[in-house]
């Protein structure tokens, strides 16, 4: 592997035992959305594990009055429609289908949710200053909404509406440029 995108504290972790890759910057910020159950205040939300920021995010959004339940992300969804949770916290593409109220998360600032991470060797090389180009050439094309709606479809597996594209849009999360040193 010479490069990766993953959340940041998977990011720092792996850096700190890994002295061979840094974090190069930023990918994407304010993708992860609140699901409710229901349009009442949830008592129970339920969080990946080991994801410090989204416990600040439920703070945030929720005060001091519910119960956290941290599990794996792949049991999220499975956790919210079978009531073990009234809210869950998720990627907003992995919530896609999930039923339920979907609501913004960052109502204060940005947040970053997930960083490019790059074997510093590979680093040096031309075809690494290549794939930044065409990475940041990607995130530019990505603002034409017929782009995004057709690379949301082909990711998420379904077709895409034009409202729903505006429903993702409101969610407010931003790709980032990979700024080169």
């Amino acid at each position: 592997m010479d490069i990766a995108i993953i959340c940041e504290d998977a990011a720092k972790e792996f850096v700190k035992n890994n002295y061979e890759f840094k974090i190069v910057g930023s990918c994407v910020k304010n993708s992860y959305v609140f699901i409710l159950k229901d349009n009442k205040l949830p008592k129970k939300i339920g969080i990946a594990q080991n994801r410090k920021y989204q416990k600040e995010l439920v703070k945030a959004k929720f005060g001091s009055s519910y119960q956290i339940y941290p599990m794996t992300a792949t049991a999220l969804g499975y956790a919210l429609e079978n009531n073990t949770v009234d809210a869950i916290i998720l990627d907003s593409l992995k919530a896609w289908k999930l039923k339920g109220k979907k609501e913004i998360s960052n109502y204060n600032k940005d947040y970053i949710t997930y960083v490019m991470i790059v074997n510093k060797g590979f680093e040096k090389e031309d075809s690494y200053k290549k794939f930044i180009k065409h990475y940041n050439e990607s995130i530019i094309e990505l603002k034409d909404e017929e782009l995004l709606k057709k690379q949301l479809s082909n990711y998420i597996g379904t077709t895409i509406s034009d409202e729903e594209v505006q429903d993702w849009k409101k969610l407010n999360v931003k790709l980032e440029p990979i700024i080169q040193e």
